[in-house]
């Protein structure tokens, strides 16, 4: 296949949620930051937060190996991360998913707001040629309700 015309189907699940997920097609130029933008539209939120993305290749539960794993993040992150004495980041902005060796069934893990922690489990379900021209990313299924990116809050105002 040609590389720079791969279309990549993930499935984005809520850790712990299987009910509640996303399937997202993407181009294999695209970067990871835009793979970000689509799942923060995808389940709805409207709050920005910093992510980091996981790249474990298989499913785990285990957190030491999801964090010892090569980290992506936005590059002001990679700049604390050298003051902090950091070595496996690298930059979500220019990181295609044709550059990461994907496959299908290939597992990840994405991290968004660092203070509230949504942890997403991503599959790769398939890896197609691009066939016709579309807009990419794209949302293709939604399943579940997305939950508030705020729960405490929506409880405080009801109180």
């Amino acid at each position: 296949m040609n590389a720079s015309r791969n279309v990549y189907t993930v499935k984005v699940s809520l850790a712990g949620d299987n009910c509640t997920y996303r399937e997202i097609e993407i181009l294999g130029k695209q970067n990871l930051d835009q793979l970000h933008e689509a799942i923060f539209e995808a389940f709805d939120r409207y709050d920005f937060h910093l992510y980091s993305f996981y790249l474990t290749r298989t499913k785990t539960a285990n957190l030491r190996k999801i964090y010892d794993s090569p980290q992506y993040v936005l590059p002001q992150e990679l700049d604390m991360s050298d003051f902090l004495g950091g070595g496996n980041e690298y930059n979500a902005k220019k990181t295609t998913l044709d550059s990461l060796g994907l496959t299908p069934g290939t597992v990840f893990y994405y991290l968004f707001d660092y203070g509230d922690e949504w942890w997403h489990e991503i599959e790769v379900k398939k890896i197609e040629p691009e066939a016709g021209k579309r807009r990419y990313p794209r949302i293709t299924v939604v399943n579940g309700e997305s939950p508030e990116q705020y729960p405490e809050m929506e409880e405080f105002e009801e109180g």
